[in-house]
């Protein structure tokens, strides 16, 4: 009995030693600021509650949409949209903390463009923008390096490259007048040129066409303006000087088309010259 009455005392002295020593606070959480992302931004990014030292993030009306992170500062429904789909569609892309992670074949901000290079190459080639450029989002992009700026759908003109001009002028000489050094040869030296259009007015449309012009060597100047790769227009006639006759046949008549009609004067001086015979 009294062994007994000797434990419960040390146990009731060894009970009040401990808890009668230095008390432990009543809040013993980390403060708040450990649930700030910065020193200067709101508590778990203003989307959430810090509860001892931890971000606990507040629950969206919608519960697909999530924040998510050790401060709350991602969320899965603030990715840039296209056609009205988050990131274009769950077939495109997911919205991982406010940003797109693009599904394979798709890029760009809201995953809305394919990496598909198809529609960037020309028919009846095997390059990408005429291995001038590069395909962004199914359009080319083209290059532009020590003046020679190319354009067009397929990166396929040069206005401003040297020699563009000096390579068609051949090619439209025999085309457009029957004449120059390819005449004999045309449709084998020229089939790069597939259209060219006589006009009476010739003008610039935009900056991807060039206005290129050449004078023969009795002085005669003709025009024509270059377009896309095949495509030109050329001025309808020559312009010669005064008195000087080019020996070039019209462009309507080397194209085979009907001779001017006759008029009643030349009706006339025919009439007169077979009833004198």
């Amino acid at each position: 009995m009294v062994r007994a009455r000797h434990f419960l005392l040390l146990a009731a002295l060894a009970w009040a030693t401990s808890s009668g020593g230095a008390q432990q606070p009543e809040d013993s959480c980390p403060p708040e600021d450990s649930c700030r992302p910065g020193a200067s931004e709101p508590v778990c990014s203003g989307r959430g509650t810090c509860e001892c030292g931890a971000c606990a993030c507040d629950v969206r009306p919608n519960p697909s949409e999530r924040y998510s992170g050790v401060f709350c500062e991602c969320d899965n429904f603030s990715c840039s949209r296209r056609d009205g789909q988050l990131c274009g569609g769950s077939s495109r892309g997911q919205c991982v903390c406010g940003l797109c992670r693009c599904a394979p074949g798709w890029t760009g901000e809201a995953c809305g463009c394919s990496t598909d290079t198809d529609t960037c190459v020309q028919p009846g080639s095997d390059r990408v923008c005429s291995g001038r450029g590069t395909c962004v989002c199914g359009q080319c992009s083209c290059s532009s390096h020590a003046g020679e700026a190319y354009s067009g759908r397929f990166c396929q003109t040069c206005p401003t490259c040297a020699g563009s001009c000096v390579t068609l002028k051949p090619c439209v000489e025999c085309r457009a007048f029957n004449a120059g050094p390819h005449k004999d040869n045309c449709d084998a030296q020229c089939g790069s040129v597939r259209q060219l259009k006589r006009v009476t007015n010739l003008t610039v449309a935009d900056a991807s066409e060039q206005l290129c012009h050449f004078v023969t060597a009795d002085g005669c100047r003709y025009r024509f303006v270059a377009t896309a790769v095949g495509a030109v227009r050329v001025a309808a006639e020559l312009q010669c000087p005064p008195g000087v006759s080019h020996g070039w046949p019209s462009p309507q008549r080397a194209a085979g088309t009907a001779a001017a009609p006759v008029t009643l004067a030349t009706a006339s001086a025919v009439l007169f010259a077979c009833l004198l015979r």
